[in-house]
């Protein structure tokens, strides 16, 4: 749709369901999970809605998060045992690298504006709980403590 709320048109047709949309820092593609399959994957489009693609056909895959910042990748959780882990897909190299550590289940990532960064959310301790990891999966931090806290988003 357009800013203003007009020119509202449907980019998919499925009936399974296609949720989690991301933009491309570009705005020419979009990124999102759909089940088609029988299991969530993440699937890629041109943002005239052509061009429907699956780009990353991990076993469960889900809420793909576009890099803003120099990095053209998609982070996104996904399933690698019994929880979720982070991994990051790289288009310039066409190769996923997990960036998180196994330890509970690691899902919601979000990049931070200059893309070297990624907030998750991760159960690792107990209830849900968000941190930050930066995009070699080094310098994992803990920032909240208390309650449930899921969903992470960055201010721009």
């Amino acid at each position: 749709m357009n800013k203003d709320g007009s020119g509202v048109r449907r980019m998919t047709n499925n009936p399974a369901i296609d949720v989690s949309p991301t933009w491309s820092p570009n705005s020419n593609q979009i990124a999102w999970t759909s089940d088609r399959t029988g299991q969530p994957k993440i699937y890629i489009m041109n943002a005239d809605g052509t061009g429907q693609r699956m780009l990353i056909g991990d076993l469960k895959a889900d809420r793909p998060t576009w890099s803003r910042g120099k990095f053209n990748e998609i982070a996104y959780a996904a399933q690698t045992g019994p929880g979720y882990d982070i991994k990051i897909y790289s288009f310039e190299s066409g190769e996923t690298t997990k960036i998180t550590d196994g330890i509970g289940s690691n899902e919601s990532p979000a990049f931070s504006p200059n893309g070297r960064h990624i907030a998750f959310t991760s159960t690792r301790n107990g209830k849900a709980q968000l941190f930050t990891v930066d995009r070699d999966g080094k310098n994992l931090r803990q920032i909240t403590r208390e309650g449930n806290n899921k969903f992470p988003n960055w201010s721009q």
